[in-house]
């Protein structure tokens, strides 16, 4: 066993050594691009109650992994606000699958600069953002995604690859299931490769087969013996009555339908561009004939695509959250890596590549541009939702009811809609998708934030005050930005 573990970290440095160009410049990139995002120091979504509370709770949704390296991250079972240093250890964890991921693609090849530009999408085209600003959840959203790339790392060493990659599925579900269409990517997108590289078809069929086998085992034991407590989550909802190739049809119909509306045509133009480059290059480069690479290069790209999203079409209604289509991000890597793969020298070949590179090029540096967009706007969305949450927070000091130490019902109707900066941005409509609802009666974290994290009195927040007519109510306060109506021991705060 030790000599086992030394030459696994003699690989590791060696590897480390030949190829620390491409080691240094992912990690600067990622650095670059998160900045703005550390700096932002928004408390995404539940990370609001997570900073007050300390709690884990991620055992009700099956992640025991989560759970338990939390802690131990954590040093404790309060879990205090460690960020961005959960933020920095989900970079490093992601430039490692990317590097995992250039290993397991290119092989024996020569890994380059080139290789490390076509990596990027895999941690920042806009999906994966979404995973990166979670305080606390992002190490563990990026370790799914490694735990479904490391099995391939050993596909080539026979019966340990299938063991590995069950240990490795199961922990993938038990850290973030929304990575699990990642695995049944990689096996596809090998098992091309090794086809059309003129590997023996049975061997790479049953490659497939039992790497399928050994993934739908962990999936199973999962769902059956991993204690869920949290019944109205996204995994829970399957229904085999509603289980029809109709509906999941319908639900991929849906998926596309919502990334096409998330991105502006230069993300598809450049991603098209790559696609035909993947299919064309793949053709010529073959020791097949190439009609047949050319059909098998087709279908494997709309199977890659396909498995990109998981489970998730197949539950009665599809998860459109940006966390839960991050797949998509190791699809066009797949699909990037093959574009630019090296192959025989030829004059039309070399021109293929170079366009693919150009085209990679600019797909890689959308994406960085976009991260440091993104994380500007989330702070720009943080300091006017703090803006607005003080002046009513100001205005409710006043309110004399809090004198009689009584707890005051209150409810916040409207939102004050977003910062400046942010609705002026034309395009890509991922980017108001990823920064969180304003502060208003819509997003229950931000009044949370209000409730708890300016020192008023006692206050409990109901949504069936509206029902009455509360605009004959006593008016507390109005000004530009709201107006505050009182009555006995509630308020409704109507923002403008």
């Amino acid at each position: 066993m030790n000599t086992k573990l030394r030459n696994v970290k003699l690989k590791v440095y060696s590897f480390i050594i030949n190829y620390k160009s491409v080691v240094i410049l992912l990690i600067v990139i990622y650095t670059i691009a998160l900045f703005p995002l550390f700096r932002a120091n928004f408390n995404y979504r539940d990370d609001a109650g997570r900073v007050l509370w300390a709690y884990d709770d991620w055992k009700n949704f099956g992640r025991v992994t989560t759970n338990t390296l939390a802690h131990i991250l954590h040093v404790d079972q309060y879990l205090r606000d460690i960020s961005p240093l959960t933020q920095i250890i989900a970079l490093l964890i992601m430039v490692t699958a990317s590097l995992m991921l250039l290993k397991i693609v290119r092989e024996d090849k020569k890994i380059t600069v080139w290789d490390a530009v076509c990596a990027i999408p895999l941690g920042l085209f806009p999906y994966f953002m979404c995973c990166f600003s979670y305080k606390y959840d992002s190490p563990y959203m990026a370790l799914s995604v490694l735990f479904s790339v490391l099995p391939l790392m050993v596909r080539r060493r026979g019966k340990i690859y299938y063991f590995v990659a069950f240990i490795c599925s199961l922990l993938m579900c038990t850290t973030y299931q929304a990575s699990a269409g990642i695995f049944p990517m990689l096996v596809v997108f090998t098992a091309f490769l090794d086809w059309k590289n003129g590997k023996d078809f049975k061997r790479t069929l049953y490659y497939c087969l039992f790497s399928a086998i050994a993934f739908i085992a962990a999936m199973l034991i999962f769902f059956v013996i991993v204690p869920k407590g949290n019944s109205g989550y996204v995994t829970e909802k399957v229904s085999f009555n509603q289980l029809s190739i109709k509906h999941i049809i319908e639900n991929y119909l849906i998926y596309i339908k919502t990334f096409k509306s998330d991105f502006r045509i230069k993300w598809f133009a450049v991603i098209a561009v790559i696609s035909a480059i993947f299919v064309i290059r793949n053709t010529m480069i073959t020791n097949r004939k190439k009609i047949c690479t050319f059909f098998m290069s087709v279908f494997v790209y709309v199977l890659t695509f396909a498995f990109s999203l998981g489970a998730y079409p197949f539950l009665d209604e599809p998860f459109l959250m940006p966390r839960g289509m991050y797949g998509i991000c190791t699809f066009i890597t797949l699909i990037c890596l093959g574009a630019t793969q090296t192959g025989k020298i030829e004059k039309y070949s070399v021109i293929g590549k170079t366009a693919a590179q150009i085209c990679v090029v600019v797909l890689s540096w959308m994406c960085i541009v976009f991260s440091c967009t993104y994380g500007n706007a989330l702070a720009a969305q943080k300091n006017y939702d703090d803006f607005r949450i003080r002046e009513v927070a100001e205005e409710l000091a006043d309110f004399q009811v809090f004198e009689e130490n009584e707890p005051v019902t209150i409810q916040i109707i409207g939102n004050v809609g977003y910062a400046a900066g942010i609705k002026n941005i034309p395009g890509d409509g991922i980017l108001l998708r990823l920064v969180p609802p304003p502060f208003g009666g819509d997003n229950y974290w931000s009044y949370m934030k209000l409730l708890s994290y300016y020192g008023l009195p006692e206050m409990e927040y109901s949504d069936e005050l509206s029902n009455e007519e509360y605009t004959t109510w006593d008016i507390l306060h109005e000004n530009c930005y709201h107006v505050i109506y009182s009555k006995d021991e509630s308020v409704i705060v109507e923002l403008k």
